[in-house]
């Protein structure tokens, strides 16, 4: 319930044992220090705490790197403050949580010719980074090289703060949560509004472009006519929004959605182009309407009830496309036997992908429906290819003008 001070100097050593975990600032009236001063400094860490109950500071200086095999969390409770500072220092661990869902105030502070890496990197409602660049989806634990904060996972609550000068975009990277983004977006990866299991709004301040190869996740939590914010992802744009490439759409059991319900998923100043394909989960049928400022999704049907002994589908199997031929949009239904990672993509006769309708782990003993917009397609004749583990199918199909 006191303060306590640890310092490694030069030339110094601090491990954990196997599973063991370093908290600072425990008590609720505590306040604990570690400072890690080198050159020359030996760590052999897995996880740490800064601000548990109390009030924690770690602060790494003088060439001083810790890697760590589990999680940096920062602000572990409500109550908690914590804050970790680099000073001529490195971190790397598998996750660095600022201030999580249910934490206090923290603060990740990292000089601008210091390294942070990360897979997973969670800003929570109070959390707040300040550092010169965010490397987005760059090859996280490649040494050596580059400065700033490195991650392929970034979450950010409402509330929690980026002060940072840049936002660098990488190759393959997921931005989401519930908060406000000071940047621009080219969405050539994942982005998911939302956090896991809640609905969410995730506000971008500045322009939002969607890659041809980008994906656009949303969740539908609640249904109805009058559905509000709060019952669904939305990603609002502060600037113009320009759109391609695949929206998923995630429907939650207990939704209760109805045919003719209408959702605001993308909202901005402007609005050009449209999603390439849309992919939704079999709980109902979807269409995407587009307008001057955004887009709205649209059920339009919901399942058939079935009697209990209906037989699974029995083979791989791909529905023709229908309607066929078809302007703008058409559907096509893939019969699964069992659980298994599949591939859909829609090809031009000369082989080039046009669109990649899904490609992951899908559920067997269901039909899975995925709808073509050929919006932003050039008339003529495609063929919509689907891969499972062990066997294809192809399906031949015209968009007409």
């Amino acid at each position: 319930d006191g303060s306590a001070d640890l310092q490694v100097l030069a030339g110094g050593t601090y491990t954990q044992p196997d599973g063991g975990v370093t908290i600072i600032g425990t008590a609720a009236e505590g306040l604990g220090r570690l400072a890690l001063v080198g050159p020359d400094v030996t760590t052999d860490l897995h996880d740490i705490t800064v601000g548990q109950a109390g009030v924690g500071t770690l602060s790494l200086e003088n060439q001083v790197q810790i890697n760590l095999d589990g999680a940096l969390v920062i602000a572990a409770e409500p109550d908690s403050r914590g804050e970790v500072i680099t000073d001529e220092g490195a971190i790397t661990a598998d996750r660095i949580v600022v201030g999580g869902p249910e934490g206090g105030q923290a603060t990740l502070t990292v000089a601008e010719a210091d390294v942070v890496v990360t897979d997973v990197l969670v800003v929570g409602p109070e959390g707040q980074i300040e550092g010169s660049v965010i490397d987005l989806g760059g090859p996280t634990r490649q040494k050596g090289r580059q400065t700033g904060i490195r991650t392929t996972t970034l979450s950010l609550a409402a509330g929690g703060m980026l002060a940072v000068q840049d936002v660098v975009f990488g190759s393959d990277w997921t931005l989401g949560g519930s908060g406000s983004l000071p940047f621009p977006v080219v969405n050539d990866a994942s982005v998911a509004p939302g956090d896991p299991g809640q609905p969410g709004i995730l506000t971008i301040d500045g322009d939002y472009t969607q890659a041809p190869t980008g994906r656009l996740r949303v969740d539908l939590f609640a249904g109805g006519p009058t559905a509000q914010a709060g019952e669904l992802d939305q990603l609002w744009i502060t600037g113009a929004v320009a759109l391609a490439g695949t929206l998923m759409v995630h429907v939650d059991p207990d939704a209760e959605a109805e045919v003719g319900d209408r959702f605001r998923i993308v909202t901005g100043t402007s609005c050009t182009g449209a999603f390439d394909a849309v992919v939704a989960d079999p709980v109902v049928e979807v269409a995407v309407e587009y307008d001057a400022t955004g887009a709205d999704l649209v059920v339009t049907g919901l399942p058939v009830a079935v009697d209990d002994d209906t037989m699974a589908p029995a083979a791989f199997a791909l529905s023709p496309v229908a309607p066929n031929p078809f302007n703008p949009r058409a559907e096509v239904a893939l019969a699964l036997p069992r659980t298994q990672q599949v591939a859909v993509r829609v090809v031009d006769l000369r082989g080039r992908v046009i669109a990649t309708l899904h490609e992951g782990e899908l559920a067997g003993g269901r039909r899975h429906v995925f709808t073509l917009d050929g919006t932003r397609w050039p008339s003529g004749v495609y063929l919509v290819h689907a891969a499972g583990e062990d066997v294809t199918a192809t399906r031949k199909f015209v968009l007409v003008e």
